[in-house]
């Protein structure tokens, strides 16, 4: 799969700090038109969305497990993510730019790759690709972060995502800063989650926009090493 641009960033300490949020009209996953500049919100109601997302990141950054797809942007192109997240583990499919599948697997230090969705596997010698794919799409929901410091978020209004009823934040553009989405939504056994977010990871060669959904919150996770999996083929001198 040709590396994105997006992930050449040189550590992944920097790749969190530049993570900003853009702006999308569609409770979808097509890509986020301009919003329109927003009207300055009274000061209760972005208050009460900041408090709201740091209520849904608390949570969120708790979870032991999750599933999350999505979207990057960049150049008129589209790579697509999916996956399942636990503690220490992750597996998923990502499609790059070039149209490519492949499958990726991290088991606590062990990191391992597909190209042929999953029928065969071998020791992944890149693995700076996985961890920080892993990052774009955990980082929204860290509460290290703490997003909800970073600008005034109002309440756009109540929407659906498919048959879910979701409140929309975000935080307006401001100069060259994006908007910051996010949609919560009312989970009967965890309160306040994060069902969405669409955002902009900023790099040295560009912006991509971002959009994530995140599903299946706290269900099992059980990501285990691939049976059989070859060791990396060295590097032709």
């Amino acid at each position: 799969m040709k590396t994105p641009p997006l992930l050449l960033c040189s550590a992944a300490a920097t790749f969190v700090a530049t993570l900003v949020t853009t702006s999308a009209a569609q409770a979808d996953d097509k890509p986020a038109k301009a919003a329109a500049p927003a009207k300055k919100q009274p000061a209760e109601k972005t208050t009460r969305g900041n408090d709201m997302l740091k209520r849904a990141v608390t949570v969120m950054s708790g979870l032991t497990g999750y599933h999350a797809s999505g979207t990057f942007s960049a150049g008129g192109g589209k790579a697509t993510i999916s996956g399942a997240f636990g503690v220490g583990t992750v597996d998923m499919q990502v499609q790059g730019f070039d149209g490519k599948t492949v499958f990726r697997r991290a088991v606590k230090d062990k990191f391992f790759i597909s190209h042929d969705t999953g029928k065969t596997w071998q020791e992944d010698s890149n693995k700076d690709m996985t961890s920080l794919l892993s990052i774009a799409v955990t980082s929204p929901l860290s509460a290290t972060n703490k997003l909800w410091e970073q600008g005034d978020f109002a309440i756009v209004g109540g929407e659906k995502i498919e048959k879910e009823d979701v409140v929309h934040l975000q935080r307006p553009a401001k100069g060259e800063e994006p908007a910051m989405d996010f949609w919560l939504a009312k989970d009967a056994g965890l309160g306040l989650i994060i069902r969405k977010a669409s955002f902009v990871i900023a790099a040295d060669d560009g912006e991509f926009p971002v959009v994530m959904t995140y599903s299946e919150l706290n269900e099992p996770v059980e990501i285990a090493a691939p049976d059989t999996a070859a060791k990396p083929k060295a590097k032709e001198k």
